[in-house]
């Protein structure tokens, strides 16, 4: 018994000194890691850079989280007030109606993200050609009239709306009210506290996909597609077959790695 508990202990001490080694070698990798960024924030000074690095806090998978809680949450409390205000007959029209919203939503932000970029580069651009240009001249030229701004600038304006992202959610969520939500009767959005939180919670979400480099992607099944466990929930029923989309998958980009499942109601 006694040798027995040398052995046990001799492998103890084995393994407390492989795994002090392991958090020596752990200790140097993130001090090497401090030295590096303390070496680029430095470099960003002397360059007339910002003083205080950019944080993005807002990554693609956080998003998709976020995107997967609103489904949780504000879409369940706008489905039951759809349902119990009698704006839908039934759940599965108060769904599809919360579906083409999320959808809607999706294609305006993407557009958006699009038109936002391009009228930034090009007043930049044509600010730096002409700094006597006004507003009026600015809507007078055409964008394909435009040179292509450099990369790096390029990447700096990306990075600038990201951090100047909650302003621009204002204005892009009131826009899309007035334009998609209010030709649409029964999104009835104005007198539904349930139906409005929810739009601007997706709305957010959705912009913050559309401004990633590249922009997130969300999917889709069609009704009738064999049931894909692999990217899809079934939604209070099991199935092989979809009868009609609940919420969207989410990708990393166009054709990237799935990041979240969406739901479906197969039959």
């Amino acid at each position: 018994m006694y040798q027995e508990s040398n052995s046990k202990i001799s492998l103890q001490n084995d393994l407390v000194s492989k795994l002090q080694t392991e958090v020596n070698d752990c200790n140097k990798v993130i001090d090497d890691l401090r030295d590096r960024l303390s070496r680029t924030a430095s470099q960003e000074i002397k360059d007339g850079g910002p003083s205080v690095l950019y944080t993005d806090n807002y990554t693609p998978t956080r998003i998709s989280e976020e995107f997967n809680s609103i489904f949780i949450v504000e879409w369940s409390k706008a489905l039951k007030s759809l349902t119990a205000n009698k704006v839908e007959p039934n759940e599965e029209e108060g769904i599809c109606l919360l579906m083409n919203v999320v959808q809607n939503g999706y294609e305006f932000c993407r557009q958006y993200a699009v038109d936002q970029l391009q009228k930034l580069s090009f007043s930049i651009e044509k600010g730096l050609e002409d700094p006597f240009l006004t507003i009026l001249d600015l809507r007078s030229v055409k964008y394909d009239q435009r040179k292509r701004i450099p990369d790096s600038l390029m990447r700096e304006l990306k990075r600038m709306r990201k951090a100047e992202h909650a302003q621009t959610i204002v204005h892009a969520t009131q826009k899309f009210k007035d334009g998609d939500l209010l030709r649409n009767p029964k999104y009835n959005y104005r007198h539904s506290p349930e139906i409005e939180a929810f739009v601007n919670s997706i709305v957010e979400v959705l912009w913050l996909m559309a401004i990633q480099d590249p922009p997130m992607t969300l999917g889709w099944p069609q009704p009738n597609d064999v049931f894909n466990e692999a990217i899809y929930m079934p939604y209070k029923k099991q199935g092989s077959i979809v009868k009609h989309a609940v919420w969207p998958a989410v990708y990393l980009h166009a054709k990237g790695p799935l990041i979240k499942k969406g739901y479906v109601q197969p039959v």
